[in-house]
């Protein structure tokens, strides 16, 4: 007797595999399934996708010149903060 030829061993995993797979060939699709096709199912029409949108860049742009405008006063504000020297040049 050759490996081939032994009977399936109900602990084998291809014969687990084989018993599952003659089983599920055996059940019957629902109508409802089967009656679909690749035709009949169509994916969802593609929406146009703003990756800027004018609103949020109007805004952006605003407080870009709102930071700015306050970066300007504080350097300018930290400038007038130093304390002056004041230098007698002899000649």
């Amino acid at each position: 007797m050759s490996d081939s030829a032994k009977p399936p061993q109900p602990d084998d995993t291809g014969y687990d595999l084989a018993s599952w797979l003659a089983e599920s060939g055996r059940r019957k699709v629902p109508l409802s399934i089967a009656a679909l096709t690749a035709e009949e199912i169509r994916p969802p029409p593609p929406r146009r996708i703003h990756f800027v949108q004018p609103r949020l860049l109007v805004l952006f742009t605003l407080m870009a010149g709102v930071f700015s405008g306050y970066r300007y006063l504080d350097v300018s504000l930290q400038i007038e903060a130093l304390p002056s020297l004041l230098f007698f040049v002899a000649r």
